[in-house]
């Protein structure tokens, strides 16, 4: 008598079933961003960031919303990490909380080809 209903979206079993080559975490509602704000960007990327998968926002922008203290620290600990979707992005304290503002652009590394360059990156790497 007690059943449980398990449900999943389609995108999950698309995940699951997918390529690892091909596989990302991406936002599912794309017709509906308002409730995807930097907080939730940052624990989507987090996400990515502790499983290993490249992260896709689409056209989501990470500089709406603020972030509190806790999600500072997730975003300071991706910094290393070349499939970081914040690598052009940078905190700032603004009262008790932080913006996401943007940097620069991320530039592909001319020698490496694949990690990720910027403007303070020395040309003898």
């Amino acid at each position: 008598e007690n059943v449980v209903a398990i449900h999943a979206l389609p995108c999950f079993w698309q995940f699951i079933f997918e390529r690892n080559s091909n596989r990302q975490l991406r936002v599912v509602k794309l017709y509906d961003t308002s409730e995807y704000e930097a907080t939730t960007l940052v624990r989507m990327a987090f996400k990515g960031f502790e499983l290993d998968f490249p992260i896709n926002f689409g056209t989501l922008d990470p500089t709406v919303g603020t972030i509190a203290e806790s999600q500072k620290v997730k975003f300071d600990k991706m910094k290393g990490w070349n499939d970081s979707p914040f690598f052009e992005y940078q905190c700032k304290k603004v009262r008790s909380h932080y913006v996401i503002v943007k940097k620069h652009s991320k530039v592909n590394c001319v020698k490496c080809l694949s990690a990720i360059s910027n403007k303070v990156q020395k040309q003898d790497v």
